[in-house]
């Protein structure tokens, strides 16, 4: 297998911003999405708002998977909580299953520690894909959030997951709680 590198970046060059959505495109089978599916995508998750850091992993210069990470504060039982994000999480197809997405993740967790989040949060399909996070400390949130798209619009689902970052404690408690998790904007 060839040397992988994996950088971290605050801003995207133009081409750099080009090259990773051709890997998402591919990665995600957005190339096929109809011009609905992707006005629900734009109106359901935000791809810059909050965004502080992408994490890219090269192969001899070229992309080979990519990372967004997001902050955002929120407030939970009355506490005011540093909410991270991981999102956008892809890896060429031709490179799945040779832990370049969870060695992105293990840096992520780091960087995300770095901006003092008290906890991650992140969607995906839990069945899937739920133990690859999990190898990070993601659990499944295990009941409904919610979040506004960007028409105002609440939304709500249940393929959230969880990790603690900085707060164990505000980690279980959001864990254990029932009701709704509310992310107080877009999703990730």
């Amino acid at each position: 297998m060839s040397e992988i590198t994996i950088k971290i970046f605050e801003k995207l060059s133009p081409e750099l911003e080009k090259q990773t959505d051709e890997l998402r495109y591919i990665a995600f089978n957005k190339k096929d999405l109809t011009p609905k599916q992707k006005e629900i995508n734009n109106e359901k998750f935000t791809f810059s708002k909050d965004c502080f850091a992408y994490i890219i992993a090269f192969i001899q210069n070229t992309p080979v998977g990519y990372i967004r990470l997001f902050k955002r504060t929120i407030h939970f039982y009355g506490k005011v909580v540093i909410l991270g994000g991981i999102g956008g999480v892809c890896t060429d197809p031709h490179q799945q299953r040779k832990g370049i997405a969870t060695q992105m993740l293990q840096i992520a967790i780091k960087e995300l520690k770095k901006q003092h989040c008290d906890i991650a949060y992140l969607c995906t399909n839990i069945e899937k894909l739920g133990k690859l996070y999990g190898k990070v400390g993601f659990v499944p949130l295990n009941r409904q959030y919610t979040f506004t798209g960007n028409s105002g619009r609440k939304y709500f689902d249940t393929d959230g997951m969880i990790a603690p970052i900085n707060s164990e404690n505000i980690f279980q408690e959001v864990l254990n709680n029932k009701e709704i998790f509310d992310l107080e904007g877009l999703n990730w």
